[in-house]
């Protein structure tokens, strides 16, 4: 299992209990250098504006290429080896995770969400297109950071012939528990 999470403690937790399912043995998760604390407070501290999502995250490849090399060096482990591998990513886990679908075929399904299509030019919003493995994807209807017009946006340009919209009212860290245990049945109906 590949995880990967925004900076919010819920994102956190909702990644470590797909994570512990019984179901996957081996979970692993790549640390951006924008979770460093010096990024955080700047992140934190920053003036309000319309759009709260970076643009252009110059970080994409440099995260496509991390994940490239921890899933080539976890397939090398004895213990590891060629399992079937699935995404869990929200938030900016969707904006590292999109490039990252896009970019490989090791990934067998996704859970992806809480993000939009802000900008053409976005990483996440030009890999979407080519993002073909199946794919369940939250929205929060209600969600202060990402309008639902844009994550529906985002949504319909993923290019999966097997893709599913799982939409609640609330904030963009309220996603229920219901959606997490969406997510460990998809994975695993889609990995078994």
């Amino acid at each position: 299992m590949a995880a990967a999470h925004g900076l919010n403690r819920e994102a956190r937790l909702a990644t470590t209990r797909v994570s512990e399912h019984p179901r996957w043995y081996d979970q692993v998760g790549v640390r951006s250098s924008r979770h460093d604390a010096r990024w955080q407070s700047a992140w934190r501290a920053r003036p309000p504006r319309t759009n709260p999502v970076p643009s252009g995250v110059a970080a994409a490849d440099t995260m496509i290429a991390d994940w490239t090399a921890t899933i080539r060096e976890l397939r090398e482990l004895a213990d590891v080896g060629e399992g079937p591998l699935g995404y869990w990513g929200v938030s900016m886990g969707t904006m590292f995770g999109a490039p990252l679908l896009a970019a490989t075929a090791e990934v067998r399904c996704a859970v992806l969400g809480l993000m939009g299509s802000f900008e053409a030019t976005n990483p996440w919003t030009t890999a979407a297109p080519a993002v073909t493995c199946p794919v369940l994807f939250l929205v929060q209807t209600d969600d202060e950071l990402v309008p639902a017009e844009l994550a529906l946006a985002l949504f319909r340009s993923i290019g999966s012939q097997d893709k599913r919209l799982h939409a609640h009212p609330g904030a963009h860290a309220a996603v229920p528990i219901e959606e997490i245990e969406a997510s460990e049945a998809f994975f695993a109906r889609h990995l078994s």
